[in-house]
């Protein structure tokens, strides 16, 4: 069975241009030497896996299940260039296919168990949707609303009653005497007790309605919570298992099991089914070289990854094995992708058989002029890397440093910069502000419109800057996140303990932060059910929309706990300025909670997604209180600009709190609001 193939099999006749700097480079820590070592995502890889995309467009039947795919350029000992590609898990419900690379070594092993355990978690995914599904919930929720309607309208008649029964005492007090005085209190006391009485029968009837409805919810989720559990165990079961018979081969001739490289750190199901790995495995055990890899999504979007989009290693598959893969590869010598040009070789076909051989020893790669630093760990999206640049030379027009970065291509010579300038340029073009600063973590303050991660059409960001600042910063990684939208702290680790501490004192809602912002309208003297009419907290469980992605919503049936205290601080020009103190870290929960009717009724100042458009004419921006009780109503795109920088949106990290994991001090960070 053929696995390596010709260059030529992908549609290619010319060698595309190579870049200074690739886009995306994989790269991991040898565990023997301790070195980073990296492998680049190429234009020629890149071409070709476009190549792969264009096979895949033309299969009949085309594939309905999306997955990721993978190519990776290698060379043999002779020098002749060659391609190797690789799906992960499954194709068309089959581990092995003809010209494809094949899975790791060791699932055959585990196989009947695999099944069966893999069938046992489909049968649990069907039933948790199923309990998801279950009308109670929404039945639920409409008592729980329909209730709360009747008893706010209660609340509201029997404050008009007092504040009557209150003047009406006043006068009885100043017209009448004795006996006829007497009577006429006991009168309103009674008009007083009758109330408590109506609230009493109200909640009984409550209770009455809802006991039935509960005793089925709160039974769907003990089951869900059995279930979920049993899921858990299932696969961790699976886990151990696959990592205790997979075997992995490097570049240095080493074979160990998935168990032993991890050494006992959890990782999730799937490990070693991923294209990379699969990919390099195959490279080193077939003696072959890698030139460069690429990997991309095709098929119907999920989880937020899209057909024909470029993808980098998965940070919790396949990033924790990938030092041991790359081992073996040096980083000195001639680069490799630019040993052929012109004529592309043929190669001579080579044979599965060999997969299944001792693995060969092969030579160190030599890669000199490879980046210090692969610069990101996001997908390229496919438009940035067109057909037609195949055979057509690189733009010759000017483009800003981030965008010179992030492609990669001849834009870094139009700028008159070789490699090592172009790294020197970013490092002084990068604005971030470090409020705190020592061996073990990192916090900055992050501007408004840059990504605390690189996404999948953006490589600009707070992690991409700090790790073209620290070439060697490859456990960097963030804490916690905020939105591009949102400037102010933000808190990151430089190793795995210490970012696992930090993260425990998030989940455990150790860390206390705080949030400066300015509402579009002005919030009234009282709130609804607050004594204090300058603070109060905003308890509205929050979920995800399912067709309207980013959007969250208040879902009081499936939503997750979210709660925000906050406090009036002061208002002017028709804005109100608050402080959020956030008691749980749910996605857009600041301005949904700002937003919702339920919550302030009004949207943060400059927000586009809750504060305009579909939200500001209809669910969040003009209901009970955003254009009635809580002042103007409108949003803050349409009243922005009386604001300087209305442009933005105005929420801000202002206050940080937490345990310094290693010394056990009280770090108290704040950072003023600009705005």
């Amino acid at each position: 069975m053929t696995v390596i193939h010709d260059l030529g099999a992908f549609g290619l006749t010319t060698l595309p241009p190579e870049p200074p700097l690739p886009d995306y480079c994989y790269q991991g820590r040898c565990p023997q030497t301790g070195l980073v070592l990296r492998l680049p995502r190429t234009a020629l890889a890149a071409a070709i896996a476009q190549g792969l995309m264009g096979q895949l467009q033309a299969e009949d039947p085309p594939e309905l299940e999306g997955k990721m795919y993978g190519v990776l350029v290698v060379t043999t000992a002779q020098g002749q260039w060659g391609v190797l590609k690789a799906f992960s898990g499954l194709r068309r419900g089959q581990a092995v296919q003809p010209g494809w690379v094949p899975p790791i070594p060791g699932r055959s092993a585990v196989a009947g168990s695999e099944a069966e355990t893999l069938a046992a978690l489909e049968r649990l995914k069907q039933e948790l949707a199923a309990i998801d599904d279950h009308p109670a919930w929404d039945q639920e929720a409409a008592l729980v609303q329909s209730f709360g309607a009747e008893r706010q309208a209660l609340a509201e008649g029997h404050r008009r009653d007092k504040l009557q029964r209150h003047q009406h005492r006043h006068q009885l007090q100043a017209t009448l005497q004795g006996s006829a005085l007497t009577t006429a209190l006991a009168q309103l006391d009674r008009q007083s007790q009758g109330e408590k009485g109506d609230r009493r029968r109200l909640k009984h009837q409550q209770d009455q309605a809802l006991a039935p409805v509960q005793a089925q919810t709160a039974a769907l989720a003990d089951r869900r919570q059995t279930l979920r559990q049993e899921r858990k165990r299932l696969s961790r079961r699976l886990q151990q298992q696959l990592h205790a018979t997979y075997a992995l081969t490097n570049f240095a001739g080493l074979s160990q099991s998935l168990a032993a490289i991890v050494q006992g750190q959890g990782i999730p199901t799937g490990t070693g089914d991923c294209c990379a790995p699969k990919l390099l495995h195959a490279a080193a055990t077939l003696g072959l070289r890698p030139r460069g890899l690429a990997e991309f999504w095709w098929g119907p979007a999920t989880g937020g990854r899209r057909s024909g989009q470029f993808y980098g290693a998965c940070g919790d598959r396949c990033q924790p094995i990938m030092g041991f893969l790359l081992s073996g590869l040096e980083v000195d010598g001639d680069r490799p992708d630019r040993q052929a040009r012109g004529e592309i070789h043929r190669l001579d076909r080579l044979s599965l058989d060999r997969l299944s051989l001792d693995p060969l020893s092969l030579d160190p790669l030599p890669l000199d002029r490879l980046p210090l630093d692969p610069l990101s760990l996001d997908p390229l999206p496919l438009d940035r890397l067109p057909l037609d640049r195949l055979s057509s030379a690189a733009p010759t027009s000017a483009a800003p440093m981030s965008a010179a970065l992030r492609l990669g291509h001849d834009t870094a010579q139009d700028l008159g910069a070789n490699p090592s300038d172009l790294e020197r340029d970013s490092l002084e073009n990068s604005d971030l502000q470090r409020l705190y600063d020592d061996h073990w973590l990192l916090v900055i303050n992050k501007p408004a419109g840059l990504l605390s991660l690189p996404g999948r059409t953006c490589w600009d960001s707070v992690l991409s800057r700090l790790r073209c600042q620290e070439p060697d910063a490859l456990d960097l990684r963030t804490v916690h996140r905020l939105d591009q939208a949102t400037s102010g702290l933000l808190l990151l680790a430089r190793d795995r303990v210490t970012h696992r501490a930090l993260s425990q004192q998030f989940q455990q809602r150790q860390v206390q932060k705080t949030y400066g912002a300015l509402l579009s309208g002005l919030l009234p003297g009282l709130l609804p059910g607050l004594l204090d009419p300058r603070e109060g907290l905003i308890d509205l469980p929050l979920g995800s929309s399912a067709t309207d992605r980013p959007r969250q919503r208040v879902d009081f049936s499936q939503g997750k706990a979210s709660q925000t205290r906050f406090r009036l601080l002061g208002q002017t020009q028709g804005y109100s300025r608050v402080e959020f103190q956030p008691l749980t870290g749910r996605t857009h929960q600041l301005r949904v909670h700002a937003a919702d009717p339920r919550g302030l009724g009004l949207p943060i100042l400059g927000d586009r997604l809750y504060g305009s458009g579909d939200y500001g004419s209809g669910e969040y921006g003009s209901g009970q209180y955003g254009s009635g009780d809580y002042g103007s109503g409108q949003t803050a795109v349409g009243r922005g600009q009386d604001w300087p920088g209305g442009d933005r949106l105005h929420l801000h990290s202002q206050g940080l709190t937490f345990i310094h994991p290693h010394t056990g001090e009280a770090i108290v960070l704040h950072c003023p609001t600009p705005f």
